[in-house]
């Protein structure tokens, strides 16, 4: 399987972006084959 997200400056953007929030706890999920679920910001 192959995820490929394309967004410059992941990395500081996760610490203030619920939104990357969400997709990096998605991809994770979908890698853990369980289902992707709403979740609140990383904190």
């Amino acid at each position: 399987m192959v995820i490929r997200v394309g967004l410059e400056e992941w990395g500081p953007r996760l610490q203030e972006d619920a939104g990357v929030q969400q997709v990096t706890r998605n991809v994770a999920d979908i890698l853990r084959r369980v289902r992707p679920r709403p979740r609140s910001p990383l904190r």
